[in-house]
């Protein structure tokens, strides 16, 4: 059964899978195992208005699954428990703030992504290093001008460079900024500039289709979501009721995937 109720309602009916549209998440209920998944927009700001819808549906979770053992999921890896609020979400998002949360409790926090090294090999069979790098500068690079304090660009950026350059297992490629602005403006005919922060959106999301990298995202997602799904139903199966906070984006092919799965 599938119905569209507040986050308060429902909660006592078993095999239900409750929606809600906006903000984007939903609740699936088996027995007495739950899993709640929230659908973030991507935000470093204290003040951002989802924040206490988050901890209104952690509160509920904690308040049904007293006697379940739980666990929380993240995107981009796992997080460390920072005490303070805000400080937490400016350093990591949501992410970050639901392993705030978590940390309070005592509550585990995971990342159900594939490995990196996994991902690229998918990616390789379709495309080529340079587009593969490119997406994932412009990932860091888009994430830098979300930023609530901005960090120094060149030491953010390449911190991830040199984290690519470890994870991937590539040899022989150079990570470096100075190639990857190069590779930049020799695919897309454009100077780079550090706070074009439209035009990095415009080439990393999935739901476009004006480049090659709106391709390499979407292929990305796909690899990442299978991966998330199957780690999701191996959780569940080992009885843990389980609180996602992922990118909205997210939020209705989970819940495509996993409501039949799990209720």
């Amino acid at each position: 059964m599938r119905v569209k109720k507040s986050i308060n309602s429902g909660m006592e009916e078993k095999g239900k899978i409750i929606i809600s549209d906006y903000p984007k998440y939903f609740i699936i209920r088996k027995d007495e195992k739950f899993l709640f998944c929230f659908g973030a927009v991507h935000s470093y700001d204290p003040d951002d208005k989802q924040f206490p819808i988050i901890e209104k549906l952690w509160k509920k979770f904690l308040s049904v699954t007293k006697r379940q053992k739980k666990i929380t999921l993240v995107e981009g890896g796992k997080r460390p428990y920072i005490k303070n609020r805000k400080d937490a979400i400016n350093e990591g998002g949501e992410a970050s703030f639901i392993a705030h949360l978590a940390g309070k409790k005592n509550i585990p926090i995971n990342c159900p992504e594939p490995d990196e090294k996994s991902t690229r090999k998918e990616l390789l069979k379709k495309f080529s290093k340079e587009n593969i790098q490119l997406y994932y500068f412009l990932l860091v690079a888009y994430q830098w001008n979300n930023l609530t304090k901005k960090e120094n660009f060149d030491k953010y950026i390449n911190d991830f460079l040199l984290m690519d350059e470890k994870t991937s297992g590539w040899k022989n490629f150079d990570f470096s900024l100075e190639n990857m602005v190069n590779i930049f403006e020799s695919k897309t005919n454009k100077k780079f500039k550090k706070d074009n922060k439209n035009l990095f959106y415009s080439l990393i999301n999935p739901d476009y289709n004006k480049s090659l990298i709106n391709k390499i995202s979407r292929r990305s997602a796909e690899i990442r979501d299978n991966a998330i799904v199957k780690n999701i139903v191996k959780l569940w199966k080992s009885d843990i009721s389980i609180f996602i906070v992922y990118g909205n984006g997210h939020t209705p092919i989970f819940r495509k995937k996993l409501e039949n799965i799990l209720s």
